[in-house]
């Protein structure tokens, strides 16, 4: 299962699993992913989920600060790759995968296996 780890500054990491279709980010609580983010817009970014065809991808929605993949601002919709580090403001969500088998052990505690490596940065070229 596709999870983000969500790091804000001043609290603890925590892991958000991501279920399929479209998924709303950004500081208002009626967010399907809120952050407590002073440079991050009411509805910032959406992340459309297909589990199906095991794609992930963000949109910025025009927000005033920008939306980061991997360091590189992005435009329209990106196609999301594990490891990639996508950051709004101050705030971190990396996408990681867990295998099935997993899921509940992860799900229910925070422990080791929650940060993995970093991979080395990718093209960040706009989805056409």
């Amino acid at each position: 299962m596709w999870y983000f780890t969500i790091r804000e500054p001043c609290k603890e990491p925590r892991l958000v699993k991501l279920k399929s279709g479209n998924l709303s980010i950004g500081r208002s609580s009626a967010n399907d992913i809120d952050i407590e983010e002073d440079s991050a817009s009411r509805l910032h970014a959406k992340v459309l989920v297909d589990l199906v065809a095991a794609t992930i991808s963000i949109a910025d929605l025009n927000s005033t600060n920008g939306t980061y993949v991997n360091q590189q601002r992005i435009q329209g919709a990106f196609q999301l790759a594990v490891n990639d580090d996508i950051r709004i403001g101050k705030t971190s969500l990396l996408l990681v995968y867990y295998p099935d088998e997993a899921d509940s052990a992860k799900s229910d505690s925070v422990g080791a296996h929650l940060f993995p490596p970093y991979s080395s940065p990718r093209d960040t070229t706009p989805l056409q």
